[in-house]
């Protein structure tokens, strides 16, 4: 089964979502709820920790970045990542962010970016650019 992941552009240095979190990492991703309540997940050495986002905040960052107003309700994902100087905005279905969740929680959370979570962050990037191209 092939993954959905697609760039949605620059989100900016800072986003008003994510600093409204308060989101002390560099990875996370944002999933909008059925109720239309928004979370963000990011990692910790419990699994994911969820974060509830302002909706100002992300009202505004949807203005920004008009795709984010169809991200379908509990299958699709805002996947931001900033790690090692990254900047990737990307939608991908909800499957993706738990198989990413299921990398970090195989490691040490003091290793959480060895080389087979480096490896996933970057292949996704390829996938997106790729097939953007294409």
């Amino acid at each position: 089964m092939a993954r959905r992941v697609e760039l949605v552009g620059d989100l900016g240095a800072e986003t008003d979502v994510w600093m409204g979190a308060n989101l002390p990492v560099r990875l996370a991703y944002f999933v909008v709820r059925e109720d239309g309540e928004v979370t963000a997940s990011f990692p910790s050495p419990a699994g994911p920790t969820l974060s509830r986002i302002d909706p100002a905040d992300w009202a505004s960052l949807a203005d920004r970045v008009p795709r984010l107003r169809t991200l379908a309700p509990d299958v699709e994902a805002l996947l931001v990542n900033r790690v090692n100087g990254a900047r990737d905005a990307l939608v991908v279905s909800i499957d993706v962010c738990y198989h990413l969740v299921g990398l970090l929680r195989a490691r040490r959370f003091g290793d959480l970016l060895g080389g087979d979570v480096k490896n996933f962050l970057a292949d996704l990037g390829r996938e997106v650019r790729g097939s953007a191209r294409g």
